[in-house]
This record gives C-alpha cells, structure tokens and sequence, in this order.
C-alpha cells in the first residue's frame, strides 16, 4: 500500500496550511473491483467499486492546480470532552489532530468505513450534505453498515494518478475548513456560511485514495 506517513507533531495553529513531505504520487497500475458498484457512483467517471485498505491525502487546489504536497486524514473526535466522543467522528487533518488510531479507510457498498475497526464496532459515514462536515458514527454491532447512506464511490484511477473520493457523485466539492471547537480542519462538502466551520478559512482539495 502507498500511504502518507504522518507527521510527527502537531501543528497549533491549524488553519495554517501545514503540509507533510509526501507528493502526490500516482498508482503504478489500478485493479478495479468488480464489486461494490451501484447507483451511488452514477455520474462518476470510471467508477471503482469496494477498496479496502487505503489512507485519504488531502491536496491543496487553490490555484487550480494540485498541491505537490498534502496531509492525510483521521477519525477526530466531534466531541472531545463530552458524550458523542466516542460515537461521532470529523473526519480531519492529521496536523491537526495527530492520532493515527481510524486513519485507514475501505469503500464498502458505497459507504466509507474505518479500517481498523470495521470488524469489532465499525465507524461509518452518516449523511453527507452541503454544507457539512462528513462525520462517521461508530456502531455497536459487527456491520458494514445496513441502513447507513450509500454515497461514496471511487473515481478512476490511472498510471498518472491515484483515484479520486466521490460523494453524491462529485469529486470536486471538497474543502478543509477550521473548526474552531475542538479546533481542528475539517473535510468539508461544498462548505457555506453559517456552519460551526469558519467558512472563511475553507480551501478547495482534492482527495486521493493512496492504496
């Protein structure tokens, strides 16, 4: 597996844009599964269905062009200190929160699952909607997530580049944006005003599936 190595420490202020050492590298060949493909990746372009094992790299797009550089993504708490801590996760910048527990991920069925706990209680993605935030919600049963929303899907995947994230087809909604509480960047999906985000820290990325 390709994956982001992870910083060594946090960065404190994390609206700065830190980034980690690793460029943006592509896949030496991609096999595309022949499973998980359903109408959650209608409108992607060269679809894959189930992937498991795989870190998310987050790259900066700002100017238009894709940052040679970028950071991964964990399961952050939404909650630190309180009771959703342990149910209810951002998914959010590894300099800004630096764990490496929940910070590899598998599309099942068209849901995004952590990893490394997909078999004991599994954290799954919730409804993604404009505006907000993604969040995964840990389960307390053994389950790839019956019920949950089918909304993520893989996206190509050449000799030139990793594939690409989609949710609700679209592969270019994406932006980090600060969350003041509990002061973390954040994946956002097509951010706006007036969420608990600081919509004016929101900056357009590209994310990448580094299997």
């Amino acid at each position: 597996m390709l994956a982001l190595p992870f910083l060594a420490a946090a960065a404190a202020a994390a609206v700065t844009h830190s980034a980690i050492a690793v460029p943006s590298t592509a896949l030496d060949g991609v096999v595309k599964p022949t499973t998980g493909l359903g109408p959650w990746c209608d409108g992607v372009e060269n679809p894959l269905g189930d992937v498991d094992d795989f870190v998310l790299g987050v790259f900066n797009i700002t100017n238009g062009q894709v940052s040679s550089f970028g950071d991964s993504l964990v399961a952050a708490p939404t909650d630190p200190d309180g009771p959703l801590a342990a149910k209810q996760k951002y998914l959010a910048t590894f300099s800004s929160y630096p764990h490496k527990f929940l910070a590899t991920f598998s599309l099942i069925d068209g849901r995004l699952v952590t990893q490394n706990v997909s078999t004991i209680h599994p954290t799954i993605s919730i409804n993604v909607q404009e505006g907000y935030e993604v969040i995964l919600a840990t389960r307390q049963v053994a389950t790839t997530g019956d019920g949950f929303p089918q909304q993520f899907c893989g996206a190509g995947g050449t000799s030139t580049h990793p594939p690409l994230l989609a949710v609700n087809g679209d592969t270019a909604g994406w932006s980090l944006c600060y969350e003041p509480s509990p002061g973390i960047m954040n994946l956002v999906w097509r951010p706006q005003p007036g969420f608990y985000y600081e919509f004016d820290t929101c900056y357009p990325v590209q994310v990448q599936l580094m299997i």
